[in-house]
């Protein structure tokens, strides 16, 4: 990869970093999601009430989307399918415009990103357990 056609791009350097940072914001904000997924269904599958709840706020968390879609209320694999890709969805695109946002500066990096992206991971996650807790209290089991 060159900046302008003659002037060649140092491994691990600023130009790399700030462009690895740009390009893979997205990428890291899915996984991300999906490692805090997986440790909130592992807490699920294991015995106990508060380690099951504490799991599912997990994966409400990761996968937003859930209770758009009505899970807990409505179960079955299609919501389930629905909620995790629209929530990916969502996660990509804040860590994208995170990327983005990060990448302004001359000498960014994934701490950059992080910063970032904190306010929007914040946002989208208590939104989550917000929609949850609104929809058990529509339905009267809260």
């Amino acid at each position: 990869m060159a900046i302008a056609d003659s002037t060649p791009v140092v491994p691990d350097g600023i130009v790399e970093t700030r462009e690895s940072v740009r390009s893979g914001g997205g990428r890291r904000a899915v996984l991300g999601a999906a490692a805090v997924a997986a440790v909130g269904l592992v807490l699920i599958a294991l015995p106990g009430w508060l380690l099951g709840a504490i799991g599912f706020l997990l994966v409400v968390m990761a996968a937003p989307a859930l209770p758009v879609v009505g899970v807990p209320a409505v179960s079955g694999p299609v919501f389930y399918a629905i909620g995790a890709v629209g929530s990916a969805v969502v996660w990509w695109i804040v860590g994208s415009i995170a990327g983005r946002r990060a990448a302004k500066r001359a000498v960014a990096d994934w701490s950059d990103w992080r910063r970032e992206l904190m306010p929007f991971a914040v946002g989208i996650s208590l939104g989550g357990i917000v929609a949850l807790v609104l929809g058990t209290i529509v339905l009267g089991t809260f």
